[in-house]
């Protein structure tokens, strides 16, 4: 359940009660505790009656777990309740509209530790090497110059070079022969020009394991007929899909390389 899917906050805080274990009991309780208000009072705001405060509005959001991008929406939405003018209210509506955008872009969810300039961007992104190569210096104690090239299947000068370039960037770092993963994270935004390439690099690996493709790896092509209100739900889903699984891969101990690739479009020809 994510904030971003509702436009009433009240309906928002209800179904977070009602999704906690045993329906949430107790729960309101807990809520006017951290408030510093009645229980009634609490009752009073789910049920319709009144409204929370921004300040409340803020307790709440950090009790709850809010990110900065979500308290901002869900502070918008307590905002849009309490507005005395219809001119009040279309504003901070437009502002809950743009939070929500927003929330769609990845760059807000996915930290970059390091900015390329345009010159690094240029060569990173010209081939697919460069990420894999990097990598693989995740696993285990790091990587050599020769396993590299034994996993890749490349002429060692071309690894070399490689090598050269993610050490000189900070993007590897060597230590006696052994190269090991330096920055953690790389994110090319959207609007760059290095966008259409990095992902036409992995699509393209992707084609050609695509007569290979094992029973424990996934290949899925799915055109639908859909509605616009389904295809922005599934949009969302699939944002906060790739959040989660990149926490998850920052969090967990790297024992291979491999590639998500996700589209999700729609067909205009």
């Amino acid at each position: 359940m994510r904030v971003f899917e509702f436009r009433d906050y009240k309906q928002f805080l209800r179904l977070y009660i009602r999704e906690k274990p045993k329906k949430g009991r107790g729960l309101i309780k807990t809520f006017a505790a951290h408030l510093r208000i009645d229980s009634s009072q609490v009752s009073k705001i789910l049920s319709g009656d009144k409204d929370l405060t921004e300040e409340q509005g803020l307790l709440m959001a950090k009790f709850i777990g809010l990110t900065e991008l979500e308290t901002e929406y869900f502070l918008a939405l307590i905002k849009i309740e309490r507005a005395g003018t219809k001119l009040l209210a279309d504003h901070y509506r437009e502002k809950r509209d743009r939070l929500k955008t927003e929330s769609l872009n990845l760059n807000r969810r996915v930290k970059s530790d390091r900015i390329l300039s345009d010159f690094e961007k240029s060569v990173f992104y010209s081939s697919h090497l460069y990420s894999a190569i990097r990598l693989s210096t995740s696993i285990g104690n790091g990587q050599t110059l020769t396993e590299i090239v034994d996993r890749f299947q490349i002429p060692r000068e071309k690894a070399a070079g490689i090598l050269d370039f993610l050490t000189s960037t900070s993007l590897c770092r060597e230590e006696n022969g052994r190269y090991r993963l330096g920055t953690q994270h790389t994110h090319v935004e959207r609007g760059s020009p290095f966008l259409a390439r990095h992902h036409q690099n992995w699509r393209v690996k992707g084609l050609e394991r695509m007569e290979s493709i094992s029973d424990q790896e996934l290949q899925f092509t799915g055109p639908v007929s859909i509605n616009k209100k389904d295809f922005e739900s599934i949009r969302e889903d699939l944002v906060e899909l790739v959040s989660k699984a990149l926490k998850k891969v920052k969090e967990g101990e790297p024992a291979d390389v491999a590639c998500l690739l996700i589209d999700w479009f729609w067909i205009r020809k």
